[in-house]
């Protein structure tokens, strides 16, 4: 080969392999956050999705003026993962999900609970499962 074919061809890996990259497999997850007391819709609301092997946050958003979310681009190369939702003056809200072979998964209306005391959250750290 000679050294253009070479460099041609080094260009066109290497230009692929960028592309490949950019086209993980990735699903989507909405949802409306509630108040379970009075029905109304929850603005603000922390949503997250954590890897649950390490507890390390893979997306977050935050909840619209009408309560709805949309987390897009969650890798699918998991098989579970935990989705958690805070928000100062109600108790946190956290489920475990499988990975969908769909590309989004509704979660509907999520219903959060408000403190009984009046207090804001702690955060707690989850130990990995083994």
């Amino acid at each position: 080969m000679t050294r253009k074919s070479l460099l041609l061809l080094s260009a066109l890996l290497f230009c692929s392999a960028l592309g490949l990259r950019g086209q993980s497999v990735s699903f989507i997850i909405t949802g409306t956050v509630i108040d379970s007391a009075d029905g109304t819709p929850l603005a603000m609301a922390t949503v997250f999705a954590q890897d649950l092997k390490d507890s390390v946050v893979i997306a977050d958003v935050v909840t619209d003026t009408k309560g709805h979310f949309i987390m897009r681009d969650i890798p699918t190369d998991r098989e579970k993962i935990g989705l958690g939702i805070t928000l100062i003056g109600y108790a946190s809200y956290y489920r475990i999900i499988h990975t969908p072979k769909a590309t989004s998964v509704d979660l509907g209306h999520i219903f959060l609970t408000r403190n009984s005391k009046g207090r804001t959250p702690s955060l707690k750290a989850r130990r990995p499962p083994h």
